[in-house]
């Protein structure tokens, strides 16, 4: 950004705009890569929903029926859907900045 601003101060419009350019350039790349990560967590995280929601179904299957008795549908219904949420969010925001952290490690190391 300083070579932007030396480049601008100095009139010299060719590095100007060769610098602007580079800079857009690498702003798209950045925009590819997080889109690249949110969609890698996205999918991630459904499987692993997917995962435990077909585990706790076929729990619920292998139940007695006394077990039923004693419970509303909705009750099991709600109590799975929160519980599945309350143990995936968590591994989202982990996966998040793990993800991010490893990128901008490893730009780091690049740009060194």
């Amino acid at each position: 950004q300083g070579r932007i601003i030396n480049a601008l101060i100095s009139q010299n419009s060719l590095l100007f705009m060769n610098d602007i350019i580079t800079f857009i350039c690498l702003s798209v790349v950045a925009m590819v890569f997080g889109s690249i990560q949110s969609l890698a967590v996205e999918i991630v995280q459904r499987r692993i929903t997917v995962d435990m929601r077909t585990v706790m179904f076929e729990s619920l299957v292998k139940q007695d029926i006394a077990f039923y008795d004693g419970l509303m549908t909705g009750q099991v219904t709600s109590r799975m859907t929160n519980d599945v949420a309350a143990v995936v969010q968590p591994v989202r925001q982990l996966m998040n900045t793990v993800l991010t952290n490893l990128l901008r490690l490893g730009g780091g190391l690049f740009m060194c």
